[in-house]
């Protein structure tokens, strides 16, 4: 066979297709949180300025043993249902990788070349997934941790965020964590080019030139937060890629700041999910605070949530007392597009199942109802390919080279009522 244009786009088309199996695995199959949630797809669920979806969180009220204050009640201000519109911006995402025609025409007799293309395309799907679901698990504010850095290595305050960082990735620095719009970058957004990860210490290192070897660049001192290049959430007006859980069902109480349109304070659990005090839960080991987190959300919120997600050594450490006391705890899971292993703890008068996914920070313990109670919403697949002039394997503008390139609108629509977080001892 020979390496052309069209031999590699037909490769790509049946590999790499619209609701491909291969695309599907690569995309969920080690990643449980972003294989749960309901993807809703097309243009009858991403059409519009906005997103806009309905959220109702008081009922009627003219109820009474008199007819005059059951009447005086329904008539008052705030005595029928109550009801706004979510209005959620669409953001948007992209994702490249180059495939060289030096490459293909080398290779040309024999078809590995396509062996080499499909290892890089598999590899940008996984990155995809790796991304998104620290991004859906987590806040808007995006970033991958906190650090300190000396002559270019970078020792993580939290040794688990390092599953956030591989070889060859582009970070920015700051000196907060990008939650506010008036946090900024250190060293005028100065680029740290990562050459070196090492997992077991919790440690990345960076050179401050492409291709250069480690050193700092420049700005960067103290404790700092680490952020994907170009996707920094903190400045006047920060790229939109989606809003997390951390956005959703935040860990405090919310301010009476408008959040997608609405003032959430008017109803905290119906508008931003339900939270354990730290005096409620003190002292209490991990199955006891997921315990009281789903009573308290079966009691109080919108009904028990179906899925609890914890880090996987969280996990690890559920599973180890279970078998301590000879408890059967480990099950195949049946939601989402795989079946993921779980944990099933018995709480609020009702079975929930715990998961792990490694990008739920080590100290969270986030739980959410069906799949429908947190959706990521996108007019075209999640990603697609983009390929406005008909083939999946782009021309690049300067070059002989061929790019493939994915692309995603997104925007997340939640029920808080159905949403729920303590932290994990």
């Amino acid at each position: 066979m020979s390496a052309t244009i069209t031999t590699l786009d037909a490769f790509m088309k049946d590999n790499y297709g619209p609701g491909s199996k291969r695309v599907q695995k690569l995309l969920y199959k080690d990643f449980p949180f972003l294989g749960y949630i309901k993807k809703n797809v097309g243009v009858e669920s991403g059409s519009g300025r906005r997103l806009i979806a309905p959220c109702v969180y008081g009922s009627a009220q003219g109820l009474s043993s008199g007819f005059t204050p059951g009447r005086t009640a329904a008539s008052a201000t705030g005595g029928n249902t109550k009801s706004q519109d979510w209005n959620v911006v669409w953001g948007e995402y992209f994702a490249f990788c180059d495939i060289s025609d030096k490459l293909m025409k080398l290779s040309a007799g024999s078809g590995s070349y396509l062996d080499t293309v499909a290892l890089e395309i598999d590899s940008l799907y996984t990155s995809w997934s790796m991304t998104f679901s620290k991004y859906l698990l987590s806040s808007s504010a995006r970033n991958l941790g906190s650090f300190t850095e000396s002559s270019g290595v970078c020792t993580l305050v939290n040794s688990d965020d390092v599953v956030n960082y591989k070889i060859g990735m582009l970070v920015n620095a700051s000196a907060n964590d990008g939650s506010a719009t008036g946090h900024a970058l250190l060293g005028s957004g100065s680029i740290g080019y990562i050459i070196g990860v090492n997992q077991n210490v919790g440690t990345f290192t960076v050179s401050a030139t492409d291709g250069g070897s480690a050193g700092t660049p420049s700005g960067w001192t103290g404790t700092m937060y680490a952020f994907r290049y170009g996707d920094f959430g903190g400045t006047a007006s920060p790229n939109t890629v989606c809003q997390g859980f951390g956005d959703w069902c935040p860990a405090s109480d919310p301010s009476a700041t408008l959040y997608n349109g609405v003032d959430r304070t008017q109803d905290i659990i119906a508008l931003s999910g339900v939270r354990m005090t730290a005096a409620e839960i003190a002292g209490l080991s991990l199955e006891s605070r997921i315990k009281r987190l789903v009573t308290r959300m079966a009691n109080r919120g919108f009904g028990a949530p179906k899925v609890v997600f914890v880090n996987p050594e969280k996990w690890q450490d559920l599973a180890d007392s279970y078998e301590q006391r000879a408890i059967a705890s480990d099950r195949i899971g049946t939601v989402g597009t795989f079946g993921y292993k779980a944990i099933k703890v018995v709480a609020g008068g009702t079975e929930v199942d715990v998961m792990t996914d490694r990008f739920v920070g080590p100290t969270d313990v986030l739980a959410l109802g069906d799949p429908d109670s947190f959706t990521l919403n996108t007019p075209e697949e999640f990603p697609a390919v983009v390929k406005g002039d008909g083939l999946d394997m782009l021309r690049k503008v300067g070059s002989n080279d061929y790019e493939h390139r994915l692309g995603a609108y997104p925007a997340v629509m939640a029920i808080p009522g159905y949403l729920g977080r303590t932290t994990a001892p």
